[in-house]
């Protein structure tokens, strides 16, 4: 729409000045005009007292005159219908800018009220995931929050950024944003690696239960590589009982039989670099 807005003020601007330029013309012509009617006037009064050679005189001087203006050139005899229709183009462009103007307004407004309805919905979402993160958070002795904030960077574009903090309780320290390092950050002071490994499975399992869509299985992509015995039993367990669906399991621990039988189905995936070639064995529970 600003598009059609720029267009449509760049034609009017070309109609105007075509407009204003017909438009002297025609008051050249009209001035002139009433100069000729009146010296016309001026000559009639005259002619009433003039003699006959006097007369004559007149008339050959008026007809060198009539010889010498039909001979210019440069002269444009349809300027009258220009004039009209440049009139007519520039009332038709400044209607177009007015109801392009109008077009914008009206959809400025409403996204405006998009916007309003998104940032409610999120701050919705965001409630219902922060309550069950809080949950899981405290099962492992933490404090959890989910927070988001919207900002508009250099190119003018609106950006929501995501922040689940973390901290242990009892900790007196700040709530440790634990989100940062996804973002190219490090983790923060309070919090190790383990436990922002933690957080962030616990925070991937509080959204889990709050989407509308429900994936018959789950994909664990070393999910267990920060986490020490104790919680990653604990998470597994907490994730078996929370979505009650399939899970596949993709991690290096898979040689380590307590936690191995611990699965219903169990593959292993074994590489020989002297081959190369890698094969994959069905784990049969006894």
């Amino acid at each position: 729409m600003e598009r059609q807005i720029k267009t449509r003020s760049e034609e009017r601007l070309s109609n105007e000045e075509g407009y204003s330029r017909t438009r002297k013309e025609g008051q050249k012509l009209l001035e002139t005009a009433k100069d000729l009617v009146s010296k016309w006037n001026d000559q009639m009064e005259r002619f009433s007292e003039l003699t006959k050679p006097q007369a004559e005189e007149l008339r050959n001087h008026g007809k060198t005159t009539f010889e010498f203006a039909i001979s210019e050139t440069g002269i444009d005899e349809a300027a009258p219908e220009n004039y009209a229709k440049m009139k007519e183009e520039y009332d038709r462009s400044e209607n177009e800018v007015k109801k392009s103007k109008i077009l914008l307004e009206e959809y400025i407004e409403r996204m405006e009220r998009f916007k309003e309805d998104l940032e409610e919905t999120i701050n919705m979402k965001i409630i219902g995931v922060n309550q069950k993160f809080v949950n899981y958070m405290s099962l492992f002795g933490f404090e959890g929050k989910i927070e988001w904030d919207m900002n508009t960077d250099r190119r003018g574009q609106i950006r929501y950024t995501l922040f689940i903090k973390a901290r242990k309780e009892g900790h007196r320290g700040k709530l440790e944003d634990v989100s940062v390092k996804a973002r190219g950050g490090k983790v923060g002071k309070g919090v190790s690696g383990g436990e922002e490994s933690l957080s962030s499975l616990l925070f991937a399992l509080a959204l889990l239960q709050t989407i509308e869509t429900s994936p018959g299985y789950i994909v664990l992509d070393e999910f267990d590589s920060a986490l020490d015995e104790g919680r990653k039993e604990k998470v597994f367990g907490l994730y078996e009982q929370e979505l009650q669906r399939k899970m596949i399991i993709l991690t290096p621990k898979s040689h380590e039989e307590e936690y191995l039988y611990r699965f219903s189905k169990a593959y292993v995936v074994h590489h020989n670099p002297n081959i190369p070639k890698s094969m994959v064995f069905k784990v049969k529970r006894v």
